[in-house]
């Protein structure tokens, strides 16, 4: 894994900072910090501003704080930066003691997405510090962005403004919640405004920017939704009272006409269709899976337990079983009721375990010739289905599976993973869930291992 992805740092289009940072310091003057300045884009993009009102020196205003020493390089190469205002730190082991120009007039900036399982060792012990001394609940599971954006608010000057590009967790992680609601108690205005087009190279991370003004008073959160970078400068006029977002601008909201209500009416009717919003939290531009969607579609599509039984046994005739022996022990007792399906087919590798079988309508029975690979038998199994039938039958699922002669040197694989519904949905979402929930281990195996799998469903949820 990159330094650069280890670090969370996806450096912001130059035109976007210029945008962020001209809303930030709307009257041309004043203090300004990144506290992760990362390629300078922000800061670079601040010295142009304040040029505006101060062309002998602008760079005396201008503060960046970064954790990854090259970051200098960047500052040394820029015409209009100062050396020695941009510090090598983790921002949030500073106070503002540690940085002359503070309280700034404008804190900006691109924090780092790290999610929590990658924050480690000292950053860790600074992150839930940062919690703990502010006084909001921030969960363990938050990203490292949300703590940087937390610890910002004690660098900020009263009637402050404060403008950052964050993940689209923000709008619906839970550990994103208290976090939403201080921004709404310390300022006066605050905007989320998600964007649809993909910012950055080398990810899909889709993007929100923050934009708080007022620092010091109260107000409402509100969300928007638009397009690309250049709908952003419509949306912030209109944080500043200037405008509203004009409807030629690319946000694509039209009014249905009589046809499609129709059409829609017509669907909502039918016995198989379902709302979106019964498996999933819909907001404004992204949708977010909640745990609950696979005992939902388990229902909706699975239908009896006979059924699910039976699709169990469909995976093991694709995967060229010749023999599949199902076992039930103490099926009148849940709790100690047990579902054994073995099979003697080809087994699975780590990816088609994770790419077949976890994942619902997987498209691997879709490519080529869509016949299993020893006998040639046309696949039976519904795609995805496999998986929903385990949850319909029971709340844990563990899989042994052995996939013979698998890797480059001849050696097979054995793994075995354990699944807890129960676990699992103890979560609201699926963004929500922290690595390890699903518990998989792969090991070697001699070449000549007997191939198969074997499925154990356990906690039955019904007799």
């Amino acid at each position: 894994m990159s330094s650069r992805r280890i670090l969370g740092a996806y450096y912001t289009p130059d035109h976007l900072a210029e945008v962020m940072v001209r809303w930030a310091l709307a009257g041309g003057t004043g203090t300004v910090l990144d506290p992760s300045y990362g390629g300078c884009a922000f800061l670079d993009a601040a010295v142009n501003v304040l040029r505006r009102g101060n062309p002998n020196g602008p760079g005396g205003q201008v503060y960046g704080v970064d954790v990854d020493p090259l970051c200098v390089e960047y500052v040394s190469r820029s015409d209009g930066l100062i050396d020695a205002n941009c510090i090598v730190a983790d921002f949030l082991e500073a106070s503002p003691a540690d940085l002359p120009g503070s309280p700034f007039a404008a804190i900006v900036g691109n924090p780092p997405y790290v999610r929590h399982h990658w924050i480690k060792g000292g950053q860790w012990d600074s992150a839930r510090a940062v919690a703990a001394d502010s006084t909001v609940p921030l969960p363990a599971t938050a990203s490292l962005w949300a703590y940087f954006l937390l610890h910002s608010l004690d660098f900020l000057a009263p009637g402050g403004r404060l403008a950052m590009l964050v993940p689209e967790a923000i709008l619906q992680a839970n550990y994103a919640a208290p976090l939403r609601e201080t921004l709404a108690e310390r300022f006066g205005r605050t905007s989320l405004i998600y964007i649809r087009d993909r910012l950055f190279d080398g990810t899909d991370e889709p993007v929100v920017v923050v934009a708080c003004a007022d620092f010091g008073g109260q107000g409402d959160v509100t969300e928007e939704a638009i397009e690309c970078v250049e709908d952003l400068e419509a949306v912030l006029a209109d944080a500043n009272g200037r405008g509203r977002l004009p409807s030629s601008a690319g946000v694509r909201g039209q009014w249905a006409g009589a046809e499609a209500l129709e059409l829609l009416s017509g669907i909502e009717g039918r016995r198989r269709v379902s709302r979106l919003s019964e498996f999933a939290t819909v907001r404004v531009g992204l949708v977010t899976v909640d745990t609950h969607l696979f005992r939902e579609l388990g229902e909706l599509l699975v239908g009896r337990d006979s059924t699910a039984l039976i699709e169990l046994i469909k995976n093991s005739y694709d995967a060229d079983a010749a023999e599949v022996i199902v076992h039930g022990e103490n099926l009148d007792d849940p709790d100690r009721g047990q579902i054994i399906v073995t099979d003697t087919g080809c087994g699975m590798t780590r990816d088609q375990f994770i790419t077949g079988f976890l994942r619902v309508a997987s498209r691997l029975k879709e490519q080529g010739t869509r016949r299993s690979t020893v006998f040639g038998r046309r696949y039976t199994g519904v795609k995805g289905i496999g998986r929903l039938a385990a949850h319909k039958l029971a709340r844990k699922l563990e899989v042994e599976s052995i996939h013979a002669g698998s890797s480059e040197n001849g050696e097979g694989t054995a793994l075995h993973a354990v699944i807890d519904w129960d676990a699992i949905e103890q979560y609201e979402t699926l963004d929500d869930l922290p690595d390890g929930t699903v518990s998989l281990n792969v090991r070697t195996v001699r070449p000549d291992a007997i191939p198969g799998t074997t499925l154990t469903l356990s906690r039955l949820r019904r007799p």
